[in-house]
């Protein structure tokens, strides 16, 4: 019976090195683009960064809280698409009490090389989402372009079959019109649609810049 009992405890030791293993090789890719995330966000601010979104994470952080992007930037990986492969996630600390967006850069991998799938900044706020189902996790996004335009979006994950709702107000006439993929609707069906796809909203656990290691 020990006997049985130590071989049992040796291949699920064994089964664990090798999840381990395959683990670290599928998020191998990803390393060039946290590099290059730790190194801009130690950036000073008048350096010039090629990444959009660091520089949108550098100025939300600095605009509303006076931390370090490095405490207050973080990141993780999940399966969103469900594909096997874990994408990339990089977002706030404490995202849901952030007033600017939660996630700046969503990225997947093509052909083994990190592609950006979802991307916020200041004017655009982006949180995940976790529906259930076949394909739980997607996104919910809200912005403006200006006093007269607001924009919310909501998509699986894939990146695929977004929904655009849109309010636009006449400057002269004051009145909104609602729109759901260019199509009216009343304001009640909107207000319901928002709050429908923020219920879905969740906040990854995210390990912070400034911390070594493998997130969790």
């Amino acid at each position: 019976m020990k006997k049985l009992s130590f071989m049992i405890v040796m291949i699920c030791l064994l089964l664990c090195a090798a999840h381990a293993e395959e683990w670290i090789a599928q998020i191998a890719p990803y390393e060039p683009v946290l590099d290059e995330w730790r190194a801009g966000l130690a950036a000073g601010p008048d350096d010039l960064l090629e990444r959009d979104a660091i520089e949108t994470a550098r100025r939300c952080v600095w605009n509303n809280s006076g931390l370090d992007p490095l405490e207050a930037t973080g990141y993780a990986y999940a399966d969103l698409d469900g594909d096997g492969a874990p994408e990339l996630i990089i977002g706030l600390i404490g995202q849901s009490e952030w007033p600017e967006t939660s996630v700046f850069e969503v990225l997947t991998l093509e052909e083994g090389q990190p592609v950006t799938v979802l991307e916020g900044w200041e004017r655009f706020r982006v949180d995940l989402t976790y529906e259930g189902g076949d394909v739980p996790y997607g996104f919910y996004a809200e912005g403006s372009s200006s006093a007269f335009n607001s924009v919310w979006q909501h998509g699986l994950s894939g990146w695929k079959d977004v929904q655009t709702l849109e309010a636009n107000t006449d400057f002269e006439t004051e009145k909104t019109v609602w729109t759901l993929d260019d199509v009216e609707i009343s304001e009640a069906e909107a207000q319901a649609l928002i709050a429908r796809w923020q219920a879905y909203r969740f906040y990854p656990v995210l390990t912070p810049f400034d911390e070594s290691g493998w997130a969790e």
